[in-house]
């Protein structure tokens, strides 16, 4: 039976390992929502864990809006309605912040140096801290959700 992981090994199999930071990066927009949505939201919880939001669009700034954007479709494929519920939410957080995160990429960039991420994270934190937050942390019933859909698919191009 597949897991959220062999599918995304097998999403990696196929088109490549994922680079976030290449605006180039096809984000796996070949491949069927089905799969592509366990990797979009694994990045998203992920780097909410990791740092917040503001991790989330600093580490996936140039494709956070496709990532989003299958997230919203594969919470709401699963039965994850709270996190189906709060993309709007995200989304909008994400958006008010585009702007000055894009502006500490484009330093980091140029500088080629780490402490512009630094810069941004200490406003970004702050700034974009949100309870919604709390909901991509697996807590709750994420891993169960997601291997009840992956179960009742089995068989599937998906699987």
């Amino acid at each position: 039976m597949a897991t959220e992981q062999s599918i995304i090994d097998k999403l990696f199999c196929d088109y490549g390992d994922p680079d976030l930071r290449n605006k180039g990066f096809h984000g796996y927009r070949a491949a069927p929502r089905d799969a592509r949505m366990f990797f979009s939201m694994r990045v998203l919880e992920a780097e909410i864990v990791n740092g917040g939001l503001a991790q989330f669009l600093w580490n996936a700034f140039l494709h956070w809006r496709g990532i989003c954007d299958d997230c919203a479709f594969g919470y709401s494929t699963i039965g994850a309605m709270p996190q189906a519920a709060a993309m709007p939410e995200v989304v909008r957080i994400l958006a008010a912040h585009e702007s000055n995160c894009g502006a500490h990429v484009a330093r980091a960039i140029a500088s080629k140096s780490v402490l512009e991420f630094n810069a941004w994270y200490a406003v970004g934190e702050t700034a974009m801290s949100s309870p919604v937050e709390k909901l991509f942390c697996q807590s709750g019933n994420l891993a169960e959700l997601k291997q009840a859909w992956l179960s009742s698919h089995a068989g599937s191009n998906v699987c």
